[in-house]
């Protein structure tokens, strides 16, 4: 290998040529490319490990609530895979640190004692069970370190240290959540509790017991059982025994963890017990079903048995905004599974956590030793005391009361099959200082007093789109055509159609439904909408040439108080892990014709102020906000094309600048060599590979960073520019390669410089064409009228200098085949032979044997028949005497032969000839001719060799007493008759 590599570099022989020259200059650009983008990444891209932000999550990672686990887990790492890949917190990166409490409290302390002493441990999330947490609440205290927990498990532990924040409500608030939707919405009087006597099922089930009394209802019958001790399979199963004996249990309140919940409801369906089922957010989590799932036989679904159950949950995807559904979407694309409420508020919680760090290096200056970190992540957390003041997430906005614990809205769920769907009914906070006869409302139904607030019954109603087809899609004037099916799902006497688009173009209404139909009380309408939509009418980020397709609406005049629409996922189809961009391709929704792709798509619910509009509802202090629900349909579009970012990511485009860089670098160091001539065709092609590559890059470095920065005024002129450098550029390559391999060339063989006229000529029909491309490719218009003027205006300036033009390219046509050089003697068709004495662009001038010079249009040049005198290296010539007959032609010539031997100038190969031609009759008298020829190397001295032949010869017959004929005719004795032959010098 290694004699391969020096043979390549060196040759055999150890000699550098040319081309292995050249490999070593390409070895070395590709070392230099690969050391400073070595450099690059080790320094600017990757950081060392060692010196990135950590952030721990503590969970049951084994064990039987390992999917609790996986849960938070998974949700943590989402977010700090995403935070990382946009260049993490000020430049720092996030690890993440994966710790097992197995739900178990010395296992947790002794876990968290051990990471608080990692000096690089920002934070801490996670802890599910009371007891891991009531385990290691001391330890967050005495290092100074924050934990966002994920669980509603220990109000008291979290109210009992400054170091620990709960993301969710608190169980005991839960608790009295469920009893006043079971007894006041439900109107269920008749109430059992089922309670775990560890964990907080005690502090739920006094507190549901405590609600139910206050407005005067007994709780019937509760049993209780403790989940740690051995024989709990038997004390549930007691319990069940128990209550398939009561006929009057009611509903039912399960205050226990998410593993027994899944034995009582297989056990009571099994058992026949059909009372309805409410319970915590436990039974809202992936660990229930999958305990479900492992309990019921293989014949048998465990959808069956969780069909209709109640559940309190903190989050409800079909209720979620635009950034749940994009976590969801998420989720799913990188775990391969629905994620749960646990996820999506431990995504939540990572958030938090980050935002901390973010608000203490900002505050630092980010040299902040690590006990300053801690605090200042603490610190921010605790600031976070109101609605002016939160944090937004996938749940919302967050913030915490004085104790730590997150004021969250708790909602309401119901289990068809296995899905969890919204309830008909949710209650909603009222706004703190609001105003209002609450009283009467309350006589009326229209709120509830709950948990020490009132609170307003919602009504909630599903709806859900289909997209038919998208089309006629128009950037420029930033609308599109929308074809879709609109549904409501609801109870009660309203009109949830009575809707605004608020991104239509035109006004939609939505009249006559295309289907009616009533089920029970239970009212379902269906629409069928085409309308012009405008685009882009959400802030949702996307890149620059993608565009925002889809329709958002609300209800005219029903607020949130009174209607809140949730995402009818189980109509739409996406409750078994689809997603709405699986639906739209599915449907075939938008024509490939359009050159469009759907790059991703999501429904959402979320609140939408709308302005008061001076409604005396909305104006004046303790007035209600005018939030409205709304429902967003986006649908993310990229333009099907070729582009480098589905194949190259953003970091390569640094690595792919440095390569360009270096190889125009290289490019301009080779052209010095001869003046640009040595490596010519080599640095040409440098450029035609490093060019493009450098423009690549910059541009989408450039494009990333203006587009998060400035204006889009200012990003549209940018990618305009952008656009143009791509036509531009290969017309500089095209311009470069004309000017070495056309114009050098020629001037080299010509011997003569080149017209700028003819260099600019060149140029301008180069950069013509690329224009024609900026005008007809980058600013989309048509070429026809540019073109038709373009072309009238050529052939007025091309008749005006048509002549001028033919001369030219004649001129460059007789420079490069050279019929004749300067210095030659030429007859140019019937005009006076003479010598070339110059050869310019446009005329080839010619100085005659009288003295004067002719000007000859090289058009007229080329077009003539040409003599050149001096095509060869000699010339024969020849000239005739006439003498008397009555000489012996033999001894006669050998006597002009002597005169012609001692002539000087003429050359002695070929030979010289005299030679008997014939005899004529002329005016009654006979005369012989002689031809005599000879070769010279001089056109121009060829009268002057003449005369000296005429007069040698002359004296030589003269001293031989022959004297020439006298003749009469238009031909005189002695006159010579030039004759050029083709040949060499010698030939004979």
């Amino acid at each position: 290998m290694r004699f391969l590599i020096k043979t390549l570099l060196w040759g055999a022989d150890g000699k550098a040529s040319k081309s292995r020259m050249f490999i070593r200059i390409m070895a070395l650009l590709a070392f230099l490319g690969l050391f400073i983008s070595f450099i690059t990444k080790i320094t600017f891209i990757s950081t060392d490990e060692s010196k990135n932000l950590r952030v721990a999550v503590v969970g049951p990672m084994s064990g039987n609530s390992q999917i609790i686990g996986r849960s938070l887990r998974q949700g943590v790492q989402l977010y700090v895979d995403a935070l990382n890949e946009s260049g993490g917190v000020d430049g720092k990166k996030i690890s993440l640190d994966v710790v097992d409490d197995k739900d178990d409290a010395e296992t947790a302390r002794s876990e968290v004692e051990k990471i608080a002493k990692n000096e690089k441990l920002q934070a801490v999330i996670g802890h599910w069970s009371m007891e891991s947490l009531n385990g290691a609440a001391k330890v967050y205290g005495e290092n100074g370190l924050t934990l966002v927990t994920p669980s509603s498990a220990s109000e008291d532990a979290v109210a009992g240290s400054e170091w620990l924040f709960s993301s969710l409500f608190s169980a005991r608030r839960e608790a009295g959540f469920l009893a006043n939707y079971s007894r006041n919405v439900l109107g269920h009087k008749l109430a059992s509790i089922i309670y775990d006597r560890a964990g907080s099922g005690a502090a739920m089930a006094e507190e549901y017991e405590n609600t139910y009394l206050r407005f005067g209802t007994a709780i019937h019958y509760k049993w209780s059982f403790d989940h740690s001790a051995p024989d709990v399979d038997g004390q549930l199963a007691s319990i069940i025994a128990e209550l398939n004996e009561k006929k009057d249990a009611g509903i039912i309140f399960l205050a226990v963890r998410e593993a027994e919940a899944a034995k009582l409801v297989k056990s009571m369906r099994d058992a026949k017990i059909k009372n309805l089922l409410i319970g915590p957010n436990a039974l809202a989590v992936d660990a229930f079903m999958s305990s479900l799932d492992g309990s019921v036989e293989k014949n048998q679904e465990a959808a069956a048995y969780t069909n209709e159950i109640l559940v309190s949950s903190p989050l409800l995807f079909d209720t979620a905004n635009e950034i749940a559904q994009k976590f969801r979407n998420s989720y799913l694309a990188k775990f391969r599974m629905k994620p749960d409420w646990v996820a999506a508020y431990a995504y939540d919680s990572a958030h938090m956590v980050v935002e901390g760090i973010r608000a203490s290096m900002k505050k630092d200056g980010g040299d902040a030793d690590i006990k300053s970190m801690r605090k200042g992540i603490r610190d921010f957390l605790a600031g976070r005391k109101s609605v002016d003041d939160v944090i937004e997430g996938v749940s919302g906005a967050t913030f915490f009361s004085e104790d730590g614990q997150a004021q969250k809205p708790v909602l309401v769920g119901v289990y068809n099959g296995r899905n969890i769907i919204s309830a008909l009914t949710q209650l909603q906070p009222i706004k703190p200082g609001g105003g209002g006869n609450f009283i009467a409302e309350l006589k009326k139904g229209r709120v509830l007093y709950v948990n020490d607030r009132f609170m307003y019954k919602t009504n909630v109603v599903y709806t859900g789109l289909q997209v038919k087809e998208i089309s006629a899609i128009n950037p420029a004037e930033n609308n599109y055509v929308l074809d879709f099916l609109i549904w409501f799902r609801y109870r009660g006497n309203f009109e949830p159609q009575d809707v605004t688009f608020t991104n239509a173009v035109e006004p939609v209404k939505l009249s006559a439904p295309i289907e009616e139909k009533q089920d029970g009380d239970m009212m379902y309408r269906l629409y069928r909408v085409k309308s012009k939509f405008a685009l882009d009418f959400t802030d949702t980020f996307r890149q620059y040439g993608n565009h925002i397709a889809g329709v958002t609406f609300s209800h005219n005049s029903l607020n949130r108080n009174n209607l809140l629409y949730v995402v009818d996922i189980l109509g739409i189809g996406i409750d078994s892990g689809a997603t709405i961009t699986d639906k739209i391709n599915e449907e075939r929704a938008l024509s490939s014709n359009l050159n469009w792709l759907v790059n991703s798509a999501w429904i959402s619910q979320d609140l939408f102020f709308k302005g008061t509009r001076g409604d005396p509802a909305y104006v004046g202090y303790g007035s209600e906000d005018p939030n409205f629900s709304k429902v967003d349909l986006g649908i993310l579009l990229k333009p099907a094309a070729f582009n480098t970012r589905d194949f190259i990511a953003d970091e390569y485009f640094i690595y792919i600048g440095i390569f360009g860089f270096l190889g125009m670098a290289f490019a301009v160091a080779m052209d010095k060599k001869e003046k640009g001539r040595f490596w010519t065709v080599q640095s040409w092609g440098l450029r035609v590979v490093a060019w493009p590559m450098l423009l690549l890059a910059a541009g989408n470095i450039g494009l990333d960073l203006a587009f998060k920065h400035l204006s889009p005024y200012v990003v549209d002129n940018i990618v305009l520019a952008y656009s143009m450098f791509w036509w531009f550029l290969p017309a500089r390559l095209l311009g470069i390669a004309m000017e070495r391999f056309v114009w050098r060339p020629l001037e080299d063989h010509t011997e003569r410089n080149i017209p700028n006229v003819v260099r600019v000529f060149g140029s301008v029909i180069i950069y013509s064409f690329a224009s024609f491309g900026v005008i007809a490719f980058v600013y989309d218009q048509q070429l026809t009228s540019l073109l038709a003027s373009t072309g009238l205006l050529a052939m007025i300036v091309g008749l005006a200098i048509q002549s001028n033009i033919s001369n030219i390219f004649s001129g460059i046509v007789i420079n490069m085949e050279r019929p004749f050089n300067v210095g030659d003697w030429i007859k140019i068709a019937d005009m006076d032979e003479g010598r070339v004495v110059d050869i310019t662009w446009r005329t080839t001038r010619v100085k005659t044997t009288n003295g004067y010079v002719i000007s000859i249009p090289n058009g007229q040049v080329s077009e003539s028949h040409i003599h050149n005198y001096n095509s060869f290296d000699c010339m024969r010539l020849e000239l005739s005497i006439y003498l008397d007959a009555f000489h012996s032609p033999a001894p006669t010539a050998k006597v002009m032969e002597a005169g012609l031997a001692v002539v000087g100038d003429i050359l002695d190969e070929p030979e010289r000839n005299v030679r008997f031609n014939s005899i004529e009759w002329n005016h009654g008298k006979w005369i012989a001719k002689y031809n005599i020829s000879f070769w010279i190397d001089d056109y121009g001295m060829r009268e002057d060799i003449s005369e000296d032949v005429m007069e040698k010869i002359h004296d030589e017959l003269r001293k031989n007493g022959i004297a020439p004929a006298q003749i009469q005719g238009s031909e005189e004795p002695g006159n010579n008759i030039p004759r050029q032959i083709k040949g060499t010098k010698g030939a004979s």
